[in-house]
């Protein structure tokens, strides 16, 4: 399956089933968006692409490229 269709996916089930607040599905699509953006400039588009090593690499440039909070991580990770 493709990133942007999974993405979507769970834009829908979160929309649908799981009655978050706006701020919590907006928080949680910035932080797919960021990812997607990542996965693209990779060129990687398929969700069996994606393995541990290189969603270890993805917390790393997180961590120190953009200086994210150990929660801002936290949140990415449980996205």
């Amino acid at each position: 399956m493709r990133i942007d269709e999974a993405i979507n996916l769970f834009e829908i089930y979160l929309l649908s089933e799981r009655g978050l607040a706006n701020n919590t599905i907006s928080s949680y699509l910035s932080d797919l968006k960021q990812l997607h953006d990542y996965l693209t400039k990779k060129k990687i588009r398929d969700i069996q692409d994606l393995d541990t090593p290189f969603l270890r690499g993805y917390l790393k440039f997180l961590r120190n490229k953009l200086h994210a909070s150990p929660t801002s991580m936290s949140r990415k990770v449980s996205t």
